[in-house]
C-alpha cells in the first residue's frame, strides 16, 4: 500500500514537472529561493498521497510545530532566518541535487543523510528541549573545516583582569551564519553553499583548571566565559572581546564550530582531525 501512493504521488509530480518536497526552504532575508529544487510543490492528488505516507510511517505525536517558525519574529542582530518544516524536514535529502545518500558509507565526496536523530531532552537557558530532526548534509574530506587559535598561543601568559581579545583563524566554514537559539536550536538539517562548505558559525568556551598539568575531568556546565562568533571571519578570522578579563589561574580555551542551526558540524569519514582547537593559558597579576 504505502509503495502504491509513493509512486502514485511521484507519477502526478512527474506529470506536473514538479517533485515531492513539501516543505519550504528560505534565503537568510527569510524569502522562499525561487531556485530550482528548493522550494517545489505537489498537485493537490498527489499530496493527499504524500501525506497519507508521510502519515503511516511518522507518529504524528513526533511531529514538531516549532519547526514551521524560521525564528525571525523578534532577530538578533545578524541573525539569520532557520530553514523551515511542517513535517520534520522527512524529504530534506531529496532537495539536494545530485547529492547520494549516505547510506551507512562513508563517502568521501559528501552525502546527505535523511536519519533521523532525536536529541535526550535536556535543559538549555531555562527550557526543555527535545528535538528530532536529520542529521543533513555530510560534509566531504576536503570541505572538513579547521581552526586553530591565534592569540591567545598555547602555554602563554595573559595578564588577569584586563580585557584582551581572543583570534581564531578558521577555513572551510560559511562564518556568520547563526539562527534564534531560543527558537530554532537543532530544528533544521546542517546545510552547505553552492561549493559544499558548510553554512554555520563557532562560539568560544573558557574553563578554569587547577593547573597546566590538571588530570581532573572539567564540568562543561561550568565555564569562565562563553561567546557565539556570529559575525563573518574577517580576513579568516574570528574575534572575540573577553571585557574585564579573566581573575588568575590557570584556563583551558576551546572553539565550537557547528552548523547554522548550532548542531556539531559531521565529517564523511571516520577518521579525521579535529574540526576544534583548544589551547590552554594562564592568567597572572603583574
Amino acid at each position: 500500500m504505502l509503495s502504491t501512493l509513493f509512486a502514485a504521488a511521484i507519477a502526478l509530480s512527474s506529470v506536473s514537472g514538479v517533485l515531492a518536497a513539501p516543505f519550504q526552504i528560505r534565503q537568510a532575508g527569510g524569502d522562499i529561493q525561487s531556485s530550482p529544487g528548493a522550494f517545489r510543490v505537489l498537485p493537490p492528488l498527489a499530496v493527499d498521497c504524500v501525506m497519507i505516507l508521510f502519515l503511516a510511517v511518522l507518529d504524528p505525536s513526533q511531529i514538531q510545530p516549532g519547526l514551521a517558525n524560521d525564528g525571525q519574529a523578534t532577530p538578533e542582530a545578524g541573525q539569520v532566518a532557520s530553514l523551515t518544516s511542517k513535517n520534520n524536514f522527512i524529504n530534506f535529502c531529496a532537495t539536494q541535487q545530485g547529492v547520494p545518500l549516505t547510506n551507512g558509507q562513508q563517502v568521501k565526496t559528501g552525502s546527505c543523510n535523511p536519519t533521523i536523530v532525536r536529541e535526550v531532552p535536556r535543559n538549555f537557558q531555562g527550557l526543555f528541549l527535545t528535538k528530532i530532526f536529520q542529521m543533513g548534509r555530510i560534509l566531504a574530506t576536503n570541505k572538513l573545516p579547521s581552526s586553530k587559535f591565534q592569540f591567545p598561543v598555547n602555554g602563554g601568559t595573559v595578564p588577569a583582569q584586563q580585557t584582551f581579545t581572543i583570534k581564531m583563524a578558521i577555513q572551510n566554514m560559511v562564518t556568520g551564519n547563526f539562527v534564534n537559539a531560543q527558537a530554532n536550536y537543532y530544528a533544521a538539517p546542517c546545510q552547505v553553499d553552492g561549493t559544499g562548505t558548510v553554512i554555520g558559525h563557532s562560539h568560544v568556551v573558557v574553563e578554569k583548571i587547577d593547573s597546566l598539568g590538571s588530570t581532573t575531568v572539567t564540568n562543561p556546565t561550568t565555564f569562565a566565559f562563553f561567546k557565539g562568533l556570529n559575525a563573518a571571519a574577517v580576513g579568516g578570522v574570528l574575534t572575540a572581546d573577553v571585557t574585564g578579563g579573566l581573575a588568575p589561574g590557570v584556563y583551558r580555551l576551546a572553539s565550537i564550530n557547528t552548523c547554522a542551526n548550532h548542531q556539531p558540524v559531521l565529517g564523511s569519514v571516520a577518521q579525521h582531525g579535529s574540526f576544534d582547537d583548544m589551547v590552554y593559558v594562564c592568567r597572572r597579576n603583574h
